[in-house]
């Protein structure tokens, strides 16, 4: 045990509750206080409203009924005398422990559960906790008064604690815990006194808003079209659902055969809200424009709620969960906060931290709790992430959340591991299929499709060629989509075709996740419209041919519609995905040129030699695995022309069937199933039951896995700084000013504009972290969130070339280049000016 501590705190007796505080605000330069009672009733009763958000059904299966009673009681820790001492002083000792860890303590014996809760509410469970009358908590006399304010907290609600019964609980209600608490945190001094007043605009203005659905619109009401044949049997058969299934042809409509499921939950009151989960940041963004359409039909008038700031940096600006949301803190970001709003579209990661051992796992899975969760391009994830995602899947069951899966190209193998009920070894061929599980039973709805398009199949060993053939495709007026299974690649034919096009009738744009935000977005607004369903109509396929390059994010969930694709070989689902934008609209035909046809080209070494030399796979080596690529070419390199989605089923059923192998496919085979068993193994470490103790950085937590950390670099133009304030101007010549004064009125703005011009990179390719204390630690941490690493930032000179604002080299072993129309790139310092 611990010795008790310093002299004064010894002195700092037991007091009465009601001098026992747990807040203080500073008004007009005098410290106020807040006593722990009257926070924790605050809190109790935000819990309370928070609990009305959610179905009948969740309240009677999860939500206990003394969540405003359990959360009440989150903070009694506060009452010793090193927290109490520290709060009136304003002086830290050593001795002091974290309140939660005395909270958990206190009521461990009796209620074990319910301080299993408590005690998480800053993040993560504690480690060693001791006896609630250990002299590190205060000995006998101040757990006394822990213990009275557990008495007097109770006959505030006029409830008995009684522990909970069953550990799914635990997670979910950890959530609600710390959520009310930073909900509570957040009431102004001045409506304290009268705070049971104010309790409906702290919840509201946190964005928690019950929502108010229509009822009884059909598809058309909806989506202003009639369903197609794969949509109207989802209507008309699917009644209700725990997980749905949904796998159909690139470009038929699933986002809105899942909309529309979704929908007829939230008017049966069957689910409270809807996360979106998508693959990349991109295609997340790309979604939302359906996502919000879909909301502003749904969503009644009276509902005030505005759909348009759910997935935007507008929504940091109009709501407010108290400090830990705030500039400078790890939630003031909308892809945790977007988590926890109503409805919300994101990528996976934000949904996987749920499984994952990181702070604050459990406020994730509140924020998924009862939603329809829908999880698009479930096959593009690789073996780490699909276990995760697997763990997800069972976890929101459990919770009664829904789930819905969308995939064009999904595997028998992959499906059944995420039919968590399924107790079946094979599942019906058909194609499309739809598999949902209602109540305890697992249905099917094959549907017949008598359409089919046909494209033909072409190769090339060199990209000498498929540039040649790519620019007399360009003069005849063709609109082309160039894909490539890496930035570094994509960027190289960028330049490449950029330098040969002729400007006057022909453009080139490129499209990766190594630009800034706003210099993507950016570029998605510009180039994405030439591509899409209207852009026919709108003249924009008449007066230039164009051609986009970029990596996967261009093969995932995006309406993109080219009448020519060029692709480096890929396994076959990811193959399909890339055909998939090729000809995908038949408005755009009457636009298209005459000599367009249904026909891709795969770039590709031939196979025979990938054998005999793996290394010329290049990075298509690294990113994909050997053995699949060759599985891929051994079924495609046979075909002239394929069916879709007639071929679809066969195509990746063939490429990933067992079978026995010889030679150089079975050493590829081998290093498949090696890395894939280390990849499972790592995710199920990493997992939320994997680990003993929890990482308190985030960024070492993959949801993806790689071979490098990644790191966000800020990338600036000019920097000044005195010490009173920092000036700041952005490659666009945005210039922002940093200041020390908390209470500065466009804090908000200022702290979305730096998240704006930042980029994550491959922690190997990126500047060393800023060694510079007052850039570090001083006034910038009060606008983003730093972790321990501290912040990468670099000044881009005229030339591109990233300078480092200390002066110190920037890289030890790259030059750092950053373009507006190629991204973020690294040369290694012996080849640079060749």
């Amino acid at each position: 045990m611990r010795e008790p501590g310093n002299q004064e705190n010894r002195k700092f007796k037991p007091k009465p509750i009601e001098n026992c505080y747990a807040k203080s605000y500073e008004i007009n330069g005098e410290k106020k206080f807040v006593d722990i009672f009257t926070h924790s009733a605050i809190t109790g009763e935000v819990a309370k409203k928070l609990k009305d958000f959610f179905t009948e059904e969740l309240k009677d299966k999860i939500l206990n009924d003394d969540i405003d009673l359990i959360s009440s009681l989150h903070d009694i820790g506060k009452a010793n005398p090193y927290f109490q001492n520290k709060i009136e002083s304003g002086k830290k000792t050593d001795i002091e422990r974290p309140h939660n860890e005395i909270t958990e303590s206190t009521l461990k014996n009796s209620f074990p559960k319910i301080a299993k809760i408590l005690g998480k509410h800053h993040g993560s469970s504690p480690i060693n906790i001791e006896s609630p009358e250990a002299d590190v908590y205060g000995g006998k006399e101040w757990n006394e008064i822990r213990l009275n304010l557990l008495e007097k907290l109770q006959e505030k609600f006029n409830k008995n604690l009684s522990d909970i019964d069953n550990d799914i609980k635990i997670n979910i209600l950890a959530g609600l815990v710390t959520v009310s608490d930073w909900i509570a945190s957040g009431i102004e001094f001045e409506y304290i006194k009268e705070y049971e007043k104010h309790i409906d605009d702290l919840v509201n203005g946190a964005g928690f808003i019950k929502p108010i659905i229509k009822k009884d619109l059909t598809f058309k009401d909806i989506f202003e079209f009639e369903p197609n044949e794969i949509q109207k049997n989802i209507i008309d058969k699917i009644n209700d659902f725990s997980e749905c299934i949904i796998e159909a042809p690139m470009g038929i409509g699933k986002t809105e055969a899942a909309l529309y499921l979704a929908y007829k939950s939230l008017e049966q009151n069957k689910a409270n809200g809807i996360y979106f989960a998508l693959p990349t940041q991109l295609t997340s963004e790309k979604i939302f424009e359906r996502f919000e359409f879909f909301l502003n039909k749904i969503l009644a008038q009276e509902y005030k709620f505005k759909p348009k700031i759910l997935h935007s940096n507008s929504w940091l600006k109009e709501t407010y969960i108290s400090e830990e949301g705030e500039p400078g803190h790890s939630w003031f970001d909308y892809r945790k906060r977007g988590l926890l709003a109503p409805f919300a579209v994101g990528t996976i990661d934000q949904a996987l931290m749920s499984v994952l051992n990181v702070k604050h796992n459990f406020v994730r899975s509140f924020g998924l709790l009862g939603k329809v969760v829908i999880i698009d391009e479930v096959h593009s994830y690789d073996i780490y992430t699909g276990t995760l995602v697997k763990e997800l899947v069972k976890n929101l069951k459990e919770m009664g959340s829904k789930i819905i899966i969308l995939s064009a190209t999904l595997r028998e193998k992959e499906k059944l591991q995420l039919i968590i009920d399924a107790k079946m070894d094979r599942l019906p061929s058909a194609y499309p299929l739809i598999t949902y599980a209602e109540k305890e039973n697992i249905d099917f709805i094959e549907i017949k499709n008598n359409e089919h398009k046909e494209i033909t199949i072409n190769f090339t060993n060199t990209e000498d060629q498929a540039i040649d053939i790519c620019l007399e495709k360009l003069e005849q007026g063709n609109q082309i989509l160039w894909i490539e299974n890496s930035v570094e690649e994509a960027q190289s034919i960028y330049k490449k075709i950029n330098s040969r096009i002729n400007k006057q009738t022909m453009e080139c744009g490129l499209l990766h996740s190594r630009f800034t935000k706003i210099d993507r977005e950016a570029k998605e607004q510009e180039w994405l419209k030439y591509f899409d369903k209207k852009s026919g109509e709108l003249g924009y396929r008449k007066n230039k041919s164009r051609i986009l390059i970029g990596t996967q994010v261009l093969e995932q969930s995006l309406d993109i519609d080219a009448d020519f694709l060029i692709t480096k070989i890929a396994p076959t689902d990811m193959l399909l995905q890339r055909i998939g934008r090729v000809r995908r609209h038949m408005q755009n035909d009457k636009f298209r040129p005459e000599k367009s046809a249904n026909e891709v080209l795969i770039i590709t070494p031939e196979r025979n030699k990938i054998l005999k030399t793996p290394e010329i796979l290049g990075n298509t080596g690294k990113v994909y695995s050997k053995y699949i690529i060759c599985r891929t070419l051994e079924v495609w390199e046979k075909l002239q022309k394929i069916k879709l989605p007639n071929d679809i089923r066969s195509l990746i059923e063939e490429t990933y069937k067992e079978k026995g192998e010889l030679d150089m496919m079975e050493r590829f085979k081998k290093e498949l199933k090696e890395k894939s068993e280390k990849l499972r193994r790592f995710a199920l470490i990493n997992s939320s039951e994997g680990l003993k103790s929890q990482y308190d950085n985030e960024k070492k937590v993959l949801t993806r896995f790689s071979e490098f950390d990644n790191a966000d670099v800020l990338l600036i133009k000019t920097i000044f700084f005195n010490k009173e304030e920092v000036k700041i101007t952005f490659l666009n010549g945005e210039t922002i000013t940093l200041t020390k004064n908390k209470d500065i009125k466009n804090k908000k703005e200022i702290a979305i504009k730096i998240l704006q011009n930042m980029l994550s990179v491959s922690e190997y390719i990126s500047p060393k972290p800023e060694k510079s204390d007052y850039i570090k630690k001083d006034i910038l941490k009060d606008y983003i969130f730093l972790d321990e690493d501290g912040i990468r930032i670099a000044i881009v000179d005229e030339t591109g070339e990233l300078k480092s604002v200390s002066g110190d080299k920037i890289s030890e072993s790259y030059n750092l280049i950053y373009n507006k129309n190629i991204g973020y790139y690294a040369q290694k310092a012996r080849d640079y000016g060749k």
